[in-house]
């Protein structure tokens, strides 16, 4: 912690980015640093821009996401603005959220078209991730026409790259069912425990 501390003084971006994640309130800490390192959420932002703003990008997604938490105090548009920095510093979970947010409206003007190309750029490129956020995309019609069969093709894809959370939204949809499927109860525990031992 001393060592930390002290690349902080001298403004190392990863060591601020580091103590940012330390200091949240839900980071797992032993008994001895949680005695040092107070969780601060306002402290941790703080610390999260610091580092971006000395060039370190890996601190741009988590300071997204400490501001998302807070919709009352920081705006969708500043959120969405952090998503494409990560994007355009080559960030797959950047990529990821812009495209959904672009898609969506979420902190923009909607533009459905150009947020599902970048997402299937994305999954073109490898990113698992970007199958998960199209899945739900078209399972819930957001930003795109409503599609069972391509959300259940994209949460298929997002599996056999070993996405744990894709099993989720395959329960909710074996056991919702639709127009031209039964409720399948059985097969969503099925999913369920799946996701759970992944």
């Amino acid at each position: 912690y001393d060592f930390l501390k002290m690349a902080v003084e001298r403004n190392h971006p990863a060591s601020l980015a580091q103590l940012a994640s330390m200091s949240l309130p839900d980071a797992t800490l032993p008994p001895e640093l949680r005695e040092l390192i107070k969780p601060d959420t306002e402290a941790a932002i703080r610390l999260f821009q610091r580092s971006m703003l000395l060039g370190y990008s890996d601190a741009i997604i988590p300071l997204a996401g400490e501001l998302h938490k807070q919709p009352a105090k920081y705006s969708a548009e500043r959120v969405f603005e952090l998503y494409r920095l990560a994007a355009d510093a080559g960030d797959p979970r950047g990529g990821v959220a812009y495209g959904y947010c672009l898609t969506v409206g979420r902190g923009c003007k909607a533009d459905g078209e150009q947020g599902v190309r970048i997402l299937n750029q994305l999954v073109d490129a490898g990113v698992p991730f970007a199958n998960m956020a199209l899945a739900d995309l078209y399972f819930n019609g957001s930003g795109v026409e409503p599609n069972l069969t391509k959300a259940l093709s994209c949460l298929s894809a997002a599996s056999a790259a070993g996405v744990p959370q894709c099993y989720t939204l395959m329960a909710v949809i074996a056991q919702l069912g639709n127009a031209s499927r039964a409720s399948d109860p059985f097969r969503a525990k099925t999913y369920l425990r799946m996701a759970a031992e992944r």
